[in-house]
């Protein structure tokens, strides 16, 4: 106690004033009921909730007059005002998102398919989804010393920021009243607590409530100057503030996207204070003057010590030059200086969690040239700048201009998630799940178009069974045949309708019923007369007196039915209507009757007479497929007539009607059905009438111009893949830009471009799952596969120079960060931390010590070897200069002697020693080159090794051994490289030496031998003795000549191996190192001029990188590809590339980096998918080494541990067998993928954590050097190419083998696609030695 008042007390003497409360650490005083804060000192604030907008998805132009726009609405602000632009992320747990999306059980008889829903959509958010929600915010503030000032300013700027944003494509913004305001700092303060507030309790209690009760934390502890321990009720996390402190000359439109973008707890806030114009221009002259007295002193100084007075330092010329631009900029324009602030908050449950959260935020920041720094002893100020208050307490700032700030524009990427909406998949921008409601907008009608293939069915179906399963809407279709198995599973009605069909539809059935729109009876004459001009009325349609006969008779028909009283079983009929035209007497009705008796009583005659079908169902299903020629459209009509007395009867009962429409562009075919469509679509949203319709022709439905105003106002809009043709038009009309164009066009089916309201969200298609057992998938025929996660991840990334060059944006290049690996004592060091703390079972914990000890044994053989060949480098260089002054002066005496000719015999043999000496350098420089190469191929085969030694260590049996493996690799393959290159500059300096000195070749021939045993020693002794097939580097049919080169070159690193090297060689070359091409590639490789000018390396050591030299050739190769191979790595964490890394660094090597992550996988050119496959088929067929021999056919027996079966003896209990529903190690729960993992985890089989799709196991397995045949043994992990067995068409699968029986059959357990139920997620399946044979060469057995 004595310690804290003590404390207190030195505090007190400092001047500074100790918080008493959590409360006096929230940075306003108190808050009005309209959302104003007063933050003290005469400072009021208001917040503005605002909307994204598709800002990443707009064309070049248009994201330029999107900032073009933010920049006038941050120069609207005075001097004294300031601005506080933030983004605040959020994480959600996947339990709050089922709940969301998710269907209880209703007890109708329907709850197995609803269970099945639910399976599928959590199986596709846990695989795709990113899970976080971000809610972006503008809050102003202003200095005013009168409140009602103060509130009215606030009221008139809100309004104008709110018009503003409205003008940035059309971005809603709202301002927040005091509860909002609140409910959303509690959300930052108190997350995961329940937020209560009432403004009529609030405002009656007792006292002086205090608005901060309800949203600040029981206490925040600031012990850690790094950090802020928070603690609430039912709340406890840690929080650090980070602020960006270095900005680079060029800020990118980049940055906040890339922030908003982590999946974690983020606040980013960025603090703008505007100068006033004639304040900004008053700076900069001010800072103009001091750079001018610092230009004099250097000037002075440089004189005073004789030299040049105009050598200024570069960072000096570089502040007068950009000084100079920006004084001419803000003269010139309207722009000012603005005070920029940028704060970033990370919050997380634990303190690993916050620096792993932190480290992720920094590599961000750095990736777009910037700097991030924790704001150590200040982070309670940096907690007030972070909230939505407008409040910075913080004493840094950082000068830009009005154009600068703009670039750091908050806008990103629409999300739609309403509630109570259905699920539509994931948006593949921001990864997040896009939740509609189609009921929530301004119209419910919709379209849904794609080429057949595109996945237009799937998505029909998938709406229909979300909105019958959760709703009590009434779903109708008009179809093809191919959705009555969904209507036979619901217990829907089928009415199918023909000339021959029993089913009958009263084409004149009326609805009597009051609609409020006018005479029923004379609204359904005029559909009479559309329906009979369809029917007789040919091409031309009916003239006006046929019309005028039709409709007199028709409303003398429904005349007399209400005068009758209207018994539903007595409607009128075609009959009716016949007999009435030919009681007219005239000849057009005659004529018209007699047109009708095909129809009514002929062949024809499906529609005459009275209804005798069920109309009532929840789910009709109209199937006129049946109908023909004329009667088609005639059905149709019938069909929607018929819908629209449905939904008259349905509106009196509240209840909403859905429609359908398969192939509706046949409507547009025809006046009358065209009209009757272009009528019932007007007046839907008035009846709770939802019409979608459904086609594949889009060329002939935009031939219609209705059909093009239908599409172009519609309110949901799903574009799948779709011809460049139909694309160009589509984008015409819709006014899409170029980047939203590559979203439904050469695309996967089920992805597209999906439009709902005002936003556009880019649509990712998920691996569809579906159950072995006859319920809700097994009816959605012609389900579509799509990909796990998104695609088209390009961005483009543009900046604007910090200091303005007329405000105009340039485009720069590449925006990447290159991380760099820690030295190899601080990596050990590490590793062996992560063993102590990590390891898991004996294997693990063994294997991790094993992999500690290689890795010191790496790093420690490497230092030596560099060591020792530093020492022989040194003496051989010693005795060559000695030796060589030794042959100095016996040249120089040998010349004296030669003027008066010799004087004695020694001086005559001197002559000739230096004669041999010279002929034994030029011998010295040769064996030297040899010695080098040689040297070299040492470092190749103990770099291959090293490769072998990876393979082992990867076949670790936890995610923590994995790691630890490949750190290990790491380090041997850097310790091994370097070792390598040691020699090679010890052989290159020594072999100088000799030629300069000419030297006797046997000592130093005996050195350089010396080292390089020495060198192999060291990798004998880290890897052990290499096999034959070591020795060979896993690659087969190499010409002996490049052997050793292939080597070297396949193994820079991972990815690319030595077979894949052959292989292009052989592509490129076909091994020819003189070979040439017409567009300029030269030698081996076909390296362009210019690509090797800044990529050719010297491989073999003779100081020259020549592209005609094999050796430099296939060196250069090796190191380009694995240049390739870690961008196509990078962009792969970021989330910007899915595949194979091989196939991705082969398709970018074909087409080029840039296309393939436009695309965000292999591009879909023909050239390039058929360059990665001969590449990869040369590399698996003919140039990879055969391992283990032949695998020695069928092993019969059982696989132990054996499986737990459920009680149908069809599903297996891994809760039984001591396993978790859960992601193993980095497989997707319920993938086929996860299952053949942890099998073989469990059995101590071989597996990589990072294996691919099923399809692919079997060549990762070969890289891998996992044994690899045709013949089944228990426990081998079984690959099947895609289509085979019923596996997937574009992905493949993998199994495990459980059994292999007596007669050569086959039992697998597998999961995946086609195998989930509501009873569980692993099965079992029996393949017979017919099936077997019939696909070999399509299955492969990993042993």
């Amino acid at each position: 106690m004595g310690k804290n008042k003590e404390k207190d007390h030195k505090a007190r003497k400092r001047g500074q004033r100790l918080p008493r409360s959590v409360k006096q650490l929230i940075g306003y005083d108190s808050m009005l009921r309209n959302g104003i804060a007063y933050l003290g000192d005469d400072r009021w604030s208001a917040t503005i909730l605002f909307q994204d907008i598709n800002y990443q998805l707009s064309q070049e132009e248009h994201q330029m007059e999107i900032i073009d726009r933010w920049a006038k609405l941050i120069n609207s602000f005075d001097a004294g005002q300031s601005l506080q632009i933030a983004a605040y992320t959020r994480t959600r747990g996947m339990d709050e998102i089922l709940r969301d999306v998710t269907m209880p059980d209703h007890g109708d008889g329907l709850d197995a398919f609803r269970r099945d829903y639910n399976s599928l959509v959590a199986g596709k958010l846990e695989s795709a989804s990113r899970n976080t929600s971000t809610v972006k915010t503008l809050t102003v503030t202003i200095r005013e010393p009168d409140r009602e000032t103060a509130v009215s300013t606030l009221n008139a700027l809100c309004t104008s920021l709110t018009a503003q944003m409205r003008a940035i494509d059309e971005c809603h913004a709202t301002r927040l009243d005091r509860a909002q305001r609140l409910r959303l700092m509690a959300e930052i303060l108190r997350p995961g607590e329940p937020f209560e507030f009432d403004e009529r309790a609030f405002e009656s209690m007792p006292g002086r409530p205090d608005t901060k009760d309800l949203v600040c934390p029981w206490s925040i502890d600031a012990r850690d100057p790094a950090r802020l321990d928070v603690e609430s009720e039912s709340s406890r996390f840690h929080h650090r503030t980070l602020w960006i402190s270095g900005l680079p000359p060029e800020l990118s439109d980049q940055l906040i996207n890339d922030l908003t973008s982590i999946r974690a707890h983020v606040n980013v806030s960025i603090h703008l204070a505007p100068y006033d114009r004639g304040e900004s221009m008053t700076i900069v002259r001010r800072k103009n003057a001091e750079i001018k007295m610092q230009v004099m002193e250097t000037r002075r100084r440089n004189r005073k010590q004789g030299l040049d007075p105009d050598n200024l330092p570069d960072d000096l010329a570089d502040q007068q030059a950009q000084l100079g631009e920006l004084r001419d900029e803000l003269s010139k324009t309207n722009q000012r200086l603005v005070n920029g602030m940028i704060v970033i908050g990370v919050s997380a449950e634990s303190p690993e969690r916050l620096d792993l959260a932190c480290k992720t935020v920094k590599a961000k920041v750095n990736a777009q040239s910037c700097k991030a720094e924790s704001l150590k002893f200040m982070q309670l100020e940096g907690l007030v700048a972070e909230l939505p208050l407008g409040n910075n307490p913080l004493p840094m700032t950082r000068a830009l201009t009005t154009n600068s700030a703009a670039i750091l524009i908050p806008f990103t990427t629409q999300e739609v998630f309403e509630p109570r909406g259905l699920f539509y998949r994931s948006n593949a921008r921001s990864g997040n799940p896009i939740v509609a409601d189609r009921r929530a907008h301004m119209n419910s009608n919709g379209f849904i178009l794609g080429t057949s293939g595109g996945g237009k069915s799937f998505t029909f179906k998938q709406e229909i069974a979300g909105l019958f399963l959760n709703r009590d809407d009434e779903i109708i279709i008009d179809p093809e045949r191919e959705y009555l198995p969904l209507a036979q599973a619901f217990g829907g009605q089928i009415v199918r309708i023909s000339a021959g069909s029993t089913s009958r539809i009263n084409p004149l059935d009326v609805v009597l019923e009051e609609t409020g729109d006018g005479d029923p009876v004379k609204e359904k004459t005029n559909n009479v007369v559309s329906m009979i001009g369809s029917l007789v009325g040919g091409n031309e349609g009916l003239d006006p007196m046929e019309k005028s006969l039709v409709d007199r008779c028709a409303l003398q028909l429904y005349v007399r039915f209400r005068e009758q009283g209207a018994d539903p079983a007595a409607q009128p009929t075609l009959g009716d209507l016949r007999d009435m035209l030919e009681a007219t007497g005239e000849t057009a009705g005659h004529e018209l009757a007699v047109a009708l008796g095909s129809y009514t009583s002929g062949s024809l005659s499906g529609f005459n007479g009275q209804t005798n079908v069920d109309l009532d169902n929840r789910f009709t299903v109209f199937d006129v497929s049946g109908l023909t020629g004329e009667l088609r459209t005639f059905g149709m009509m019938v069909v929607i007539d018929q819908v629209w007395n449905r939904v008259i009867r349905n509106r009196a009962r509240a209840r909403r009607t859905w429609l359908w429409i398969d192939e509706f562009h046949r409507f547009f075919g025809n006046q009358y059905s065209a009209g009757q469509f272009k009528d019932i679509y007007k007046r839907s949203r008035k009846y709770g009438l939802g019409v979608t319709g459904v086609t594949q022709n889009i060329e002939e439905l935009l031939l219609d111009d209705d059909a093009r105003l239908m599409l172009s106002n519609s309110d949901f809009l799903m574009l799948l893949s779709q011809n460049s043709s139909d694309a160009d038009e589509l984008c015409s009309l819709l006014k899409l830009s170029e980047e939203q164009r590559q979203f439904f066009t050469g695309v996967l089916p089920g992805q597209g471009l999906m439009k709902i309201g005002r936003v556009r969200a880019v649509r990712r298609a998920n691996p569809v799952r579906r159950p072995a057992v006859p319920a809700l998938l097994h009816h959605l025929r012609g389900t579509v596969r799509g990909i796990p996660i998104g695609h088209h991840r390009h961005r483009r990334g543009r900046q604007v120079a910090h200091h303005g060059r007329q405000g105009r944006p340039r485009r720069r290049g590449n925006r990447g960060a290159r991380l760099v690996a820690p030295d190899a004592c601080r990596q050990r060091g590490r590793l062996l931390g992560m063993v102590r703390r990590r390891g898991q079972g004996r294997r693990g914990r063994r294997l991790g010590h094993e992999a500690a000890k290689a890795a010191a044994r790496g790093a420690n053989a490497g230092r030596h070897a560099v060591g020792r060949t530093a020492g022989a480098t040194r003496k051989a260089l010693n005795s060559a200069r000695r030796r060589g002054r030794e042959a100095y002066k016996a040249k120089l005496k040998a010349g004296r002697a030669a003027k008066g000719g010799p004087t004695r015999v020694a001086d005559a043999r001197a002559s000739d020693r230096i004669a041999k000496l010279k002929k034994a350098g030029k011998a010295s420089l040769r064996i030297g080159k040899r010695i080098g190469s040689g040297a070299s191929h040492v470092g190749g085969r103990g770099l291959d090794a090293v490769g072998k030694a990876d393979a082992s260590l990867m076949q670790a049996d936890t995610d923590d051994a994995s790691r630890i493996g490949t750190a290990s690799r790491d380090l041997a393959f850097r310790a091994g490289r370097a070792g390598a290159m040691a020699i090679r500059a010890a052989a290159t300096a020594v072999v100088s030496a000799v030629t300069s000195a000419g030297l006797p070749l046997i000592a130093i021939l005996a050195a350089i031998l010396a080292v390089v045993a020495m060198i192999a020693g060291m990798f004998s002794s880290l890897f052990g003795a290499a096999n034959s097939s070591t020795d060979a580097g896993g690659v087969d049919n190499v010409p002996a000549e490049y052997l050793q080169d292939v080597i070297r070159a396949g193994s820079v690193c991972e990815t690319v191996t030595p077979s894949v090297i052959a292989a292009q060689i052989e592509a490129e070359s076909n091994w020819n190192p003189k070979a040439g091409s017409s567009a300029g590639a030269q030698g081996i490789a076909q390296f362009m001029p210019m690509t090797w000018a800044s990529v050719g390396k010297d491989g073999d050591g003779d100081g020259k990188a020549d592209v005609w030299n094999a050796h430099d050739a296939i060196w250069t190769q090796g190191n380009y590809m694995c240049g390739l191979a870690s961008q196509v790595e990078t962009a792969k964490k970021a989330g910007k590339l899915t595949g194979d890394t091989l196939g991705l660094t082969l398709a970018a090597y074909n087409a080029g980096i840039g296309s393939v992550l436009r695309y965000g996988m292999i591009p879909p050119f023909g050239e390039t998918r058929n360059y990665v496959q001969r590449i990869l088929e040369l590399a698996q067929t003919k140039y990879t080494a055969t391992t283990g021999g032949s695998d020695g056919g069928p092993t019969v027996g059982s696989l132990k541990p054996k499986l737990v079966m459920k009680a149908d003896h069809y599903h297996v209990d891994i809760e039984a067998m001591g396993l978790r529903h859960e992601r193993f190690p980095d497989y997707d729960t319920y993938q086929c993928t996860w299952w053949a993992a942890m099998r073989r985890n469990q059995i101590g089989k071989p597996v990589d954590a990072h294996m691919g799709n099923g399809g692919q196991w079997n060549d990762t397995a070969r890289r891998l050097g996992y044994k690899v045949g045709g013949s089944p043994k228990p426990g081998d992990a079984m690959a099947f190419e895609p289509g085979t067995l019923g596996s997937s068409g574009t992905y493949g699968h993998v199994a495990v083998v459980e059994e292999v029986k007596a007669d050569g059959g086959i039992v697998i357990s597998e999961s995946g696609t086609g195998f989930i139920s509501s009873q569980g997620a692993v099965v079992i399946r029996e393949i017979s030695a017919a099936q077997l044979k019939a696909v070999a060469g399509h299955v492969t057995f990993i042993h």
